[in-house]
């Protein structure tokens, strides 16, 4: 009895031990099936990206011409026929539309380019609240209240590129300021950088309306947009989240709060720099959501 006592024991302790591997087993299944999920769709953003660029490039090389010919005639007219001219202000919308035109074949082929980032010591702070200088005359024009929280006079500084951190901050604040205008008075945007040990935030919300559920899933893929015809080209968070995701962060849309309107847009990123598998590091250690789950529950 005493022999088969401690059999037992033995066996139980083995048992114990298997249940042990099992469990961490499945933790690494997990954490391998996480890793798949995000190498799947990293593939499939870089193949649609890959797509506008080609696309891009093919447009900017038969366009560009033509559309350099109409705002220089457009504005050799303009200028013949003078200011009090009745065809004054239409040649001027010609010439602006022709270069916006311009203007987001640029932005498409940035888009698609996996150029190498510029990096070197950046103050995280000073690109915030330069940012945040170039939005306020037009949110004030537009009426909209900003204010800045959480950047000190100096720093924080990290290893990035500062030239795509400016334009990934200017983007959502401007972005921010157009929503704002569309909810309830008083119309509002806040911006706020947020240090802890191993990242950096930068946090921008809004006071809209917010952003529809049906449309939640869908605000970081090319060309989608709810901006009116003319005033938006869905470009703009697609280009932030290629820019973020080059230099090793993450940026999501964070959970519509019920009580609070508006939208809040969030990015990470790793203090010591990075590349963009770092941002797998990111989502797990501040607890966003991965590739498993989508972006908005």
């Amino acid at each position: 009895q005493e022999e088969r006592d401690l059999q037992n024991v033995s066996l139980e302790a083995q048992r114990e031990e298997l249940r042990g591997w099992g469990r961490e087993l499945e933790l690494l299944v997990q954490d391998k099936s996480r890793a798949l999920l995000r190498a799947r769709d990293s593939l499939f953003r870089n193949e649609k990206l890959a797509a506008v660029g080609r696309l891009a490039a093919n447009v900017a090389h038969e366009i560009n011409n033509p559309l350099a010919s109409i705002a220089g005639y457009a504005e050799e007219a303009r200028e013949e026929l003078g200011e009090d001219h009745e065809l004054h202000a239409s040649l001027r919308t010609i010439e602006e539309e022709a270069f916006r035109c311009k203007d987001i074949l640029k932005r498409l082929l940035g888009l698609a380019r996996a150029e190498a980032s510029q990096r070197a010591p950046v103050d995280f702070g000073a690109v915030i609240r330069h940012s945040v200088a170039l939005a306020s005359p037009g949110a004030k024009r537009r009426k909209v209240t900003m204010t800045l929280s959480g950047a000190p006079a100096e720093g924080p500084v990290f290893v990035s590129d500062e030239g795509a951190l400016q334009q990934v901050a200017l983007n959502l604040i401007e972005n921010a300021v157009d929503a704002a205008v569309q909810g309830d008075p008083p119309p509002r945007v806040e911006v706020s950088l947020v240090e802890r040990p191993e990242f950096l935030g930068l946090i921008v919300a809004d006071s809209g309306r917010g952003i529809a559920p049906e449309v939640r899933a869908r605000v970081f893929d090319p060309f989608y947009t709810t901006k009116p015809v003319g005033r938006g080209t869905g470009l703009g968070l697609a280009i932030c989240q290629s820019l973020v995701e080059r230099l090793g962060g993450t940026i999501k849309l964070a959970d519509q709060d019920p009580e609070q309107p508006g939208a809040v847009f969030e990015v990470w990123f790793p203090r010591e720099g990075g590349s963009v598998d770092a941002s797998a590091q990111v989502e797990a250690q501040l607890g966003l959501p991965g590739a498993d789950q989508d972006l908005i529950d």
